[in-house]
């Protein structure tokens, strides 16, 4: 018998066709993909949407799937224990995908196997360079624009295809990248790695589902990882054709992921303590500090501040900020929470807009000198400091910089939302993300209530390079979201953690070369921002996570302040001025310890210790500790010549002078 009649014969039988027809089933293809949200089997319906992502690009023929794509499919029937039924069942099926380049052919998505989600630090590392090699070319690429006071735009339209993803984008592109875990184990048909007991019934036809069944509840989270097989759906025939209907999946070989560049070796010579000269400065306890040098208090309660006491935190809270414009202005923002008139697109699209209340008070008369109400995004910073005593804001989707008297100077369009903003130290160099819709509003409202909520919605990214004039340097188009590092001017930071807790701190160039600055030891995350002068803090713990740690470090990777967190306490943020010569550092203090994973109630904030310390030495010049609680993470600011310091806390602002610092 001929080899294609036993193919013929077996259509039917999945694992005898992987083994016997490897040339048919080499033409098909196959991508992974992600899981954007929880698919549980007790309180799924059959009808449901789900969604997933696709981690690389795909093209056979004219047909073609980018990485980054957003895949929709659909709960296909439902089965629970009970009576007589000994497992719990979901099948699954994606809806047909469009081929860009054939109107009359479509892409049936077909679910093959799993692996359960996990996380390798490696694969963060690798996400980082795949970044600065991003960075690299917007940064040396000439300015694709450049726009005045009344603002610019960059962008490029989302598609109308029902995916997401920029179709238009080619395999191994820089916008389109789409890193793969070093640890991630190849794929065999019908296999679902990590998930004890359940079992997957491949499908026959290409239009039946996928079965996932389980003698427990079946719960799939997010990102765990799909094998699709991409199958091109029956077209209409001659009668006297076999049915395109009955066509079988064709299962398509095992593919090993693609290696990655391997990071560098972790050197075990370098120090983990790298001094300055004049030793490491060790910061006192905050309970040792006292209010001194109080200058001048403003109330914020007539102007509609009222402290939320009730209002339990994740993380500290970004409804209000303090800033200095110039050396005798003080900008105070805040969520005065009125009732907001939402347009008919963001009630579809689910948004919850903030009306902020800026006032701008004179310091000499402690008197209002302008009140505005700024329309900003439902969460996260909305106001960043610049140099010169400006400010920079995202006001009704415009990137507005603020000179004295609230006067605006400049402003930029983006085509698109404002999802991320990173200021460099010098305050000259801008990055933003912007998100394009890629959705209908439908589709949106099926992928939020699937993701749930609070959970970003999967767009298309434009990463953008601006000066501090707000003019655009370069700009990229991205499929994935960018965990973008912190910036100092010549680089981005990378971290990684190695063996025995120990975290590697880089700075990668523009021109792609890497450069180690220290390494410390830290049994949790660590915390990384970028200050002015090229100061770096670092955030951390002991080993056994029972203490907090910190340091201020100069770029060049000398420790100039060591510092620990009480038990009740959390780094609240770090401020500094462009030219001052000084920095400073904010611990909030509560009644008991902080843990934000378990929720901790606004009102057990008691006070935000500030301290300001010399650049030169690390030597402090002046502590305090405000009267009440501060949850919010810009709660403090210091002018731009160092000499002032604003602490909001309570419903009042507190204003302290601070010597000049001695050289």
């Amino acid at each position: 018998m001929h080899r294609s009649a036993i193919c013929v014969g077996l259509l039917v039988a999945i694992a005898a066709l992987e083994l016997l027809c490897a040339p048919a089933i080499a033409q098909q293809g196959a991508v992974t993909a992600h899981v954007l949200g929880r698919i549980d089997s007790k309180r799924t319906v059959e009808g449901a949407s789900f969604f997933v992502k696709t981690a690389s690009g795909w093209k056979e023929g004219r047909c073609s799937i980018p990485a980054g794509a957003t895949l929709e499919g659909r709960i296909a029937k439902v089965q629970r224990k009970g009576a007589g039924v000994k497992r719990e069942e979901l099948d699954l099926r994606f809806l047909p995908v469009p081929c860009p380049g054939d109107e009359a052919q479509d892409i049936i998505p077909i679910l093959v196997a799993m692996q359960s989600p996990h996380h390798d630090p490696a694969e963060d590392f690798v996400m980082q360079q795949e970044l600065v090699s991003i960075f690299s070319h917007v940064r040396k690429a000439p300015a694709s624009s450049s726009n005045g006071p009344g603002g610019g735009s960059v962008g490029g339209g989302a598609p109308s295809s029902p995916i997401g993803g920029n179709a238009a984008g080619t395999a191994g592109s820089l916008g389109n990248y789409s890193p793969t875990s070093s640890t991630e184990q190849p794929y065999r048909a019908a296999e679902a790695l990590g998930f004890p007991g359940v079992r997957l019934t491949l499908p026959i036809l290409t239009t039946d589902p996928t079965g996932i069944s389980s003698s427990h509840q079946v719960l799939i989270d997010p990102d765990t990882r799909f094998r699709l097989v991409l199958q091109p759906a029956p077209r209409p025939v001659d009668p006297a054709s076999p049915d395109p209907a009955r066509a079988a999946v064709g299962i398509p070989p095992v593919e090993e992921p693609k290696p990655l560049p391997a990071a560098p070796p972790v050197r075990e010579d370098v120090e983990i303590e790298n001094c300055v000269e004049t030793g490491c400065a060790f910061a006192d306890s905050p309970a040792a500090m006292v209010d001194s040098q109080l200058e001048r208090t403003l109330s914020l309660h007539a102007f509609g501040f009222k402290v939320r006491g009730n209002r339990v935190l994740r993380s500290f809270a970004e409804d209000a900020a303090v800033r200095f414009l110039g050396e005798d202005q003080l900008l105070i923002t805040f969520n005065s929470h009125p009732l907001i008139v939402r347009s008919e697109d963001e009630s579809a699209r689910l948004a919850s807009p903030r009306i902020i209340r800026a006032l701008l008070f004179s310091i000499a008369t402690g008197k209002i000198i302008r009140a505005e109400d700024w329309r900003v995004p439902d969460e996260g910073p909305y106001l960043w400091p610049l140099d010169r005593g400006r400010v920079l804001a995202n006001v009704g989707g415009v990137l507005t910089v603020y000179g004295r008297g609230l006067k605006i100077e400049r402003q930029w369009s983006p085509l698109g939302d404002l999802r991320f903003l990173r200021v460099s130290p010098s305050r000259h160099l801008i990055v933003a993300v912007v998100a394009h819709e890629l959705h209908t509003p439908e589709q949106h409202q099926r992928l939020a209530d699937f993701v749930g909520p609070g959970k970003p919605i999967d767009e298309d990214f434009d990463l953008t390079v601006l000066d501090g004039q707000l003019n655009v340097q370069n700009t990229r188009q991205l499929n994935t979201w960018p965990e973008l590092s912190e910036v100092l001017d010549t680089g981005l930071i990378l971290t990684q953690r190695g063996l025995r807790d120990k975290w590697t701190v880089s700075e990668s160039d523009w021109d792609g070369k890497r450069r180690q600055i220290l390494r410390v030891e830290s049994g949790c995350p660590l915390r990384v921002e970028t200050l002015p002068t090229n100061l770096i803090l670092l955030v951390g713990c002991s080993m056994d996570q029972s203490r907090a740690w910190y340091k201020i470090v100069e770029s060049n990777g000398k420790t100039l302040l060591n510092g620990n967190v009480p038990s009740n306490g959390l780094l609240e943020q770090a401020d500094a001025p462009t030219d001052a010569g000084v920095f400073a550092i904010g611990i909030a203090q509560a009644s008991h310890p902080v843990d934000f994973g378990q929720g901790i109630v606004a009102s057990d904030f008691q006070n935000v210790a500030v301290s300001v310390y010399h650049i030169a030495d690390g030597r402090r010049l002046f502590a305090t500790r405000s009267a009440s609680g501060a949850i919010n993470r810009q709660s403090f600011a210091l002018s731009q010549s160092g000499n002032r310091l604003a602490i909001l806390s309570g419903d009042d602002v507190s204003l302290y002078r601070i010597d000049a610092p001695r050289n």
